[in-house]
């Protein structure tokens, strides 16, 4: 999904530029870092010195937060933070809040404590289990390593999960038609909005895609995704074109509006959007099925 928030202005300044002093400094994770290890009010479950990395990061011009970054330490136990920046200090007093200039206040949370993914804790608790990709507010990735067996679950903040393991039992029930492996589906749990997958053997891709061998391996994800379209497969949910025009278009003019001096290549794009349509997609080229799945993000 793209943010089309930079494309706003205010006082003739586009957003980046407003803030370009506090993006500058958060890029680095050292200071903040530093500036959380030498707080009095440092949280006993944060691990002061610690060596740590970046693993998401957000920029929201004029909200409150107005940024949001995930860290976690590289060393065992680990621990994973959400980390919130406020132009004002967060009435929230009972969390752990940070002042660092330029930025303002950090609000500082572990996952784990994340009010609406619950269940996060119980997941993170269990033997061999490891954060492998978290999102504030929306959703976690959980890797459990326990008796020689991998598994995978991924926890909601909503009931999406539910499409998502339909989706997964289709994949599983059509793997012979595709030229990918598909990970034996497992179970969702709906009272902890969570689905468990098995595991799929193989290494993580993307050193792999950023070497000199990126390319080729591209084609090859290319083609293998192409078996979809292929596949006597029929999806649960359909994303259309004209759906996805439709929500860029909503999006674009929703940030737009509250502003005075909007960029005029927002301004072009809402107006040319409004004058134009998709090509319907009875008529765009047969192939086969001509459908695509929602990715379930694993």
């Amino acid at each position: 999904v793209v943010d089309y928030r930079w494309l706003m202005m205010d006082s003739g300044q586009p957003a980046h530029e407003r803030y370009r002093v506090q993006l500058e400094l958060a890029r680095s994770d050292t200071s903040i870092v530093d500036a959380m290890d030498a707080d009095p009010g440092r949280r006993e479950w944060w691990p002061k010195g610690s060596a740590v990395r970046r693993t998401f990061g957000r920029f929201y011009a004029d909200a409150a937060p107005y940024l949001s970054i995930v860290l976690e330490t590289l060393d065992d136990p680990q621990v994973v933070v959400s980390i919130e920046a406020f132009a004002e200090r967060p009435h929230d007093t009972d969390q752990w809040v940070v002042r660092l200039d330029p930025l303002g206040w950090l609000r500082i949370a572990l996952a784990t404590a994340d009010p609406k993914l619950p269940t996060l804790g119980a997941l993170v608790n269990l033997d061999g289990s490891r954060v492998v990709r978290y999102r504030p507010g929306q959703r976690c990735v959980v890797r459990v390593d326990e008796g020689g067996v991998t598994r995978w679950a991924k926890t909601f903040a909503d009931d999406h999960g539910a499409a998502i393991h339909r989706t997964d039992r289709m994949l599983w029930e059509h793997r012979h038609e595709l030229t990918f492996q598909v990970a034996p589906p497992g179970r969702y749990d709906p009272a902890n909005r969570t689905i468990w997958n098995d595991n799929v053997s193989g290494m993580p891709v993307m050193p792999e895609l950023m070497s000199a061998n990126g390319p080729a391996l591209a084609e090859r994800m290319g083609r293998a995704c192409a078996s979809l379209a292929t596949s006597t497969l029929t999806p649960v949910d359909v994303l259309r074109a004209e759906d996805e025009l439709e929500r860029t278009t909503v999006r674009a003019n929703t940030w737009r509006r509250p502003c005075r001096h909007s960029h005029p290549r927002s301004r072009s794009f809402c107006d040319s959007s409004r004058r134009r349509s998709p090509p319907r997609w009875d008529d765009l080229p047969d192939r086969s099925t001509g459908r695509r799945t929602r990715s379930n993000g694993f």
